[in-house]
């Protein structure tokens, strides 16, 4: 139920979504009866996790893209020069 009251905080047009899912899940808990320092460490810890663990492995893919972008950009280079000019950077 606090995920749920939480996902509907992100609606809230807060500048930078920030404070909309915390307060929402952080309420929840304490609604139900969950001590509100144990809520705050547990919901700020889910968030910290749930934003933080994919941007690494979004990095890497990014890279691992641009590689391949680049690779991709070469074989047209020498499949067809006179069409170069549209692959440049």
């Amino acid at each position: 139920m606090a995920y749920f009251v939480g996902m509907f905080g992100n609606l809230l047009p807060l500048p930078g979504g920030l404070g909309g899912v915390e307060g929402g899940m952080i309420g929840s808990f304490a609604a139900f009866g969950v001590d509100f320092h144990l809520a705050v460490l547990a919901v700020l810890g889910y968030r910290a996790i749930s934003f933080w663990l994919p941007t690494p492995l979004g990095a890497a893919a990014y890279l691992q893209l641009r590689r391949v972008v680049a690779r991709w950009r070469d074989q047209a280079r020498l499949e067809r020069p006179g069409d170069a000019l549209y692959f440049t950077k």
